[in-house]
């Protein structure tokens, strides 16, 4: 019995892992919105309907690796692996009744007035995320004060 232990442990040293009782992988989730990344470094290009492992969460983005190729991995933003039925405010269309000169923070998304954005995250603090509708390429932060739901608008 020790012996098979033994012979397990060094099989399993030799394919990568450090400890036979690692942390299984996580149930694999369906992605419900596309990730087209503007860094292919760390971003991971996502399709609707595939299916990935969820490894870490941190707020607006997760690590993931793809269930049909695990060397296939990278960070998303979260509402792409998020159940496809959300309630509430998320997925927003909305229009900028403002315009919004991001710092050079990178994270942080510039607008003209009268762009309309898709909001995809709302912090607590004010802030939400989104992209630009005609540019879906540009995203980022930008504060919830210079953007009104589009269904609001008045004609």
């Amino acid at each position: 019995e020790k012996d098979k232990d033994r012979q397990r442990k060094e099989s399993d040293t030799a394919a990568g892992s450090t400890d036979a009782t690692e942390t299984p992988v996580p149930e694999p989730v369906t992605v419900s919105r596309p990730h087209d990344p503007a860094d292919t470094s760390k971003e991971l290009q996502v399709d609707v309907g595939e299916q990935v492992h969820v490894i870490q969460a941190s707020g607006v983005w997760s690590y993931v690796v793809k269930a049909a190729d695990t060397a296939q991995k990278g960070w998303v933003p979260t509402f792409t692996v998020k159940a496809a039925a959300q309630s509430g405010s998320l997925f927003e269309p909305v229009e900028a009744v403002a315009g919004y000169k991001g710092d050079e923070v990178s994270t942080h998304l510039s607008v003209e007035k009268g762009e309309n954005i898709f909001i995809l995250e709302k912090a607590k603090t004010g802030w939400c995320y989104g992209y630009v509708s005609a540019e879906p390429r540009r995203r980022g932060w930008l504060p919830s004060c210079v953007v009104i739901p589009r269904r609001s608008r008045k004609c």
